[in-house]
């Protein structure tokens, strides 16, 4: 009878360890089942976030070669400007030369003439 209360005391310690067991391990199972949750919304939040920048900086080389692009165009038609200026100076120049010279020969003359008729 002792043997039989000794069995079913172990066999009672066992069922105890083994269920203990079991509840340790289903525990560990859902801690790992919530870590793997929180790890995939994690991945998945920082995936999402990625893609944000990644169009971000998409908009940004797009806007940036935009700019570039106007700001080229800006300058070309700001050296077309100068040129005009410059030649239109240039064109200014000549002709009040040309007027000059005429005028000096005009007085040229005129005081020729006045010195002849004197």
């Amino acid at each position: 009878m002792e043997k039989n209360k000794e069995c079913a005391s172990l066999k009672s310690m066992f069922d105890e360890e083994t269920h203990r067991h079991k509840v340790a391990l289903t525990n560990h199972k859902m801690e790992l089942l919530k870590l793997q949750g929180t790890l995939e919304r994690e991945r998945d939040s920082l995936v999402n976030k990625v893609q944000e920048l990644q169009s971000e900086l998409d908009l940004a080389r797009t806007s940036t070669d935009r700019h570039q692009r106007e700001l080229e165009e800006a300058e070309r038609e700001s050296l077309i400007r100068v040129q005009q200026v410059r030649e239109e100076e240039w064109t200014k120049t000549n002709s009040i030369q040309s007027e000059k010279l005429q005028l000096e020969e005009k007085c040229k003359e005129l005081g020729q003439r006045l010195s002849e008729e004197r």
